[in-house]
């Protein structure tokens, strides 16, 4: 996959994403935002703003940090860091699309038997258990029996997630709609 070699508005220089972003602040910004998960966690990452952790940033650092992010070399650049990350993982859009479909379709009823009772985990197959949260021992049965708490990951989380990378969200659905153009003529008498 090739990515865009990009000019930066600020300098000059072009820049490719692939490597190393000549400005060692926005490098350390980039890395401190995908450790981080937080633009202004990773503008403190990259030395700049308050540097006390317990303080609250000041509006000036939040407005720096947002304007630091949309720069176009460091957009290019978190953009080959998280594709390079999930390429490691062996994890594309593919995959995650996938996952959040596995929980938007979980059914409940399938971990139950016809009267009503809980099917053993090892019958829920691959599509119900990849959907467990968590499983918690509440007590050990004096036959030998286990009685477990399993929770489910969040199915509305995953529909959201869905709507979210449909642009179902959109104000309005507008970007949905495929444009209509009427063209109203004038009869010629």
């Amino acid at each position: 996959m090739g990515y865009p070699v990009i000019q930066n508005p600020i300098s000059p220089k072009v820049i490719d994403p692939t490597q190393p972003l000549p400005c060692e602040t926005h490098e350390k910004f980039c890395i401190g935002y995908l450790e981080k998960g937080k633009k202004i966690k990773a503008y403190r990452y990259a030395g700049l703003g308050k540097q006390d952790g317990d303080e609250k940033a000041s509006a000036g650092d939040r407005v720096n940090a947002c304007q630091m992010f949309d720069l176009p070399d460091i957009q290019a650049r978190l953009k080959y860091l998280r594709t390079k990350r999930l390429s490691i993982l062996d994890i594309d859009d593919d995959f995650i699309l996938i996952e959040q479909a596995r929980l938007a379709k979980f059914d409940i009823g399938r971990t139950l038997n016809e009267d009503g009772t809980t099917k053993p985990i090892q019958e829920w197959g691959e599509d119900l258990t990849r959907c467990i949260q968590s499983i918690k021992l509440v007590k050990a049965a004096k036959d030998g029996n286990e009685i477990v708490e399993v929770t489910f990951s969040r199915k509305g989380a995953a529909l959201d997630s869905l709507m979210k990378n449909r642009g179902l969200f959109g104000k309005n659905n507008e970007q949905l709609k495929p444009a209509l153009y009427l063209e109203v003529g004038r009869s010629e008498e």
